[in-house]
């Protein structure tokens, strides 16, 4: 069969256009005058069937098709080489920086290190650390309200539990309650506390901060109904009663904490049901910060510890002169008895130990029941105020059943109620090493932790 000329120029323009959809040639294209192509001959020739054309390379109505479509098959294969280029992993190098080694929260954009100091001999046991922030510190503009972007990891990327017990952005201030892992105090490793994220989330975890404790009171969170303070730990240990007008102050260790009037007779009172004595065969400890004014010291700067052995079971903290007059009472920080009540009758006490400690600052006190051994130890700021556990006359029966805890009251009928401020009253059972003792003094002074300057990676 022979094909006219005119049918051979219309294969010819067909097999170009399919070679150049493959964006190559078997062979260079020979030249193609206007004259040769007859438009009105090509309605295959759509626009719309060539999608890779550029469009900037469309023919006026007046050019010749033909060299429309030798230039539109020249110009494909660039666009085939650019739509190969585009790779999400490489894209991905133009975005914003990644946050370096060891950054171990990515979506937070700062970090704040916190190291403990090196003056100081740490246990290799799990401590409670407190982190006091201010504006010298940290800048609180990138803190999220209520700190809810706040997270804790040690050096080795472990998330720590914590509690935020106080937070404001008006002052600037924040006091949070963290973990500090056993195995960091070997090295005196740093912890990291992350914040800055744009989706923050509240990461606190109070129950498992506090799961080695029968009861944590900061005195800064209230029930709504009772207006009594919270238990912080996952007891639920709350004070069945306080006096009328106990007022609590800023002025604390962390937060608020209860003021003790000199005019009335104030407590907290913990029912016996909640179980804080000391079961038989465990070692209890009490422990609490107080601070008392200088007009409280009426005869003597010499606090005393009291175990008393009679009607009424249990230690009791004092100012007095050792001798026998108490002239003010740091609470019945420990009072239970055999339900045979206590009336008015004087205990029969022994002085276990008094010691010079200063108005207007705060002391921390901790005292350890080891009721297997029937013996005790008084702990305050930080050194043991006696050489080693002494014996007592405590009974078989005290610190298991009967009377309430008591905090800031006292039966003694020859000495006053507390007056001053007690804030971080904990009880808990276990047995810690002198060190440990020793460094909880460093922690609730803010002299635990050497504050870094903060870091950001965005």
């Amino acid at each position: 069969m022979t094909l006219s000329p005119s049918s051979l120029r219309m294969l010819f323009a067909l097999t170009l256009i399919t070679l150049s959809t493959s964006g190559c040639f078997l062979f260079d294209p020979p030249e193609v005058s206007d004259n040769d192509l007859d438009q009105g001959t090509s309605p295959e020739l759509d626009q719309g069937s060539m999608p890779m054309v550029d469009q900037s390379k469309e023919s006026d109505a007046g050019e010749d098709l033909g060299e429309d479509t030798i230039d539109a098959g020249a110009d494909l294969e660039p666009e085939l080489d650019q739509s190969q280029d585009q790779n999400p992993a490489i894209e991905d190098m133009d975005m914003s920086p990644s946050p370096p080694q060891g950054w171990h929260s990515p979506r937070h954009g700062h970090r704040l290190e916190l190291t403990p100091k090196q003056d100081l001999t740490l246990p290799n046991e799990a401590m409670i650390a407190l982190v006091k922030l201010r504006n010298e510190r940290i800048d609180f503009d990138l803190l999220a309200e209520e700190g809810a972007d706040i997270v804790f990891f040690s050096d080795d990327g472990t998330r720590l539990s914590h509690e935020i017990e106080h937070f404001s952005k008006a002052p600037n201030v924040a006091d949070i309650w963290v973990g500090y892992p056993a195995s960091s105090g070997a090295t005196r490793a740093p912890i990291w506390m992350y914040y800055d994220t744009p989706s923050p989330e509240d990461a606190q975890d109070p129950d498992a901060l506090w799961r080695d404790h029968l009861t944590v009171h900061h005195f800064t969170k209230f029930d709504a109904t009772t207006q009594l303070p919270e238990d912080a730990s996952r007891n639920g240990a709350h004070p069945s009663e306080q006096s009328m007008g106990l007022a609590f102050t800023e002025n604390a260790i962390a937060g608020l904490a209860p003021r003790f009037r000199a005019d009335v007779v104030d407590f907290i009172g913990f029912d016996k049901e909640l179980g804080l004595g000391a079961e038989p065969g465990s070692q209890r400890v009490y422990e609490l910060w107080f601070k008392i004014p200088t007009a409280a010291l009426v005869d003597a700067q010499q606090m005393s510890i009291l175990a008393d052995d009679a009607a009424c079971r249990g230690f009791s903290v004092f100012y007095g002169d050792g001798g026998g007059q108490a002239t003010t009472v740091l609470g019945r920080l420990v009072f239970a008895n055999d339900d045979s009540g206590c009336g008015m009758t004087t205990p029969e006490s022994s002085f276990v130990s008094h010691r010079d400690t200063t108005a207007e600052t705060w002391h921390h006190l901790a005292l350890v029941l080891d009721r297997p051994n029937n013996t005790f130890e008084v702990w305050i700021d930080g050194t043991r105020d006696l050489p080693e556990s002494i014996e007592t006359n405590i009974p078989t029966s005290a610190f298991t059943r009967g009377g309430d805890l008591m905090l800031g009251d006292s039966t003694i009928p020859s000495a006053r109620s507390f007056i001053g401020t007690i804030d971080e009253f904990r009880v808990w059972d276990g047995a810690h090493t002198d060190a440990w003792f020793a460094v909880q003094d460093e922690i609730g002074r803010d002299l635990f932790f050497t504050y870094g300057q903060p870091e950001g990676w965005r």
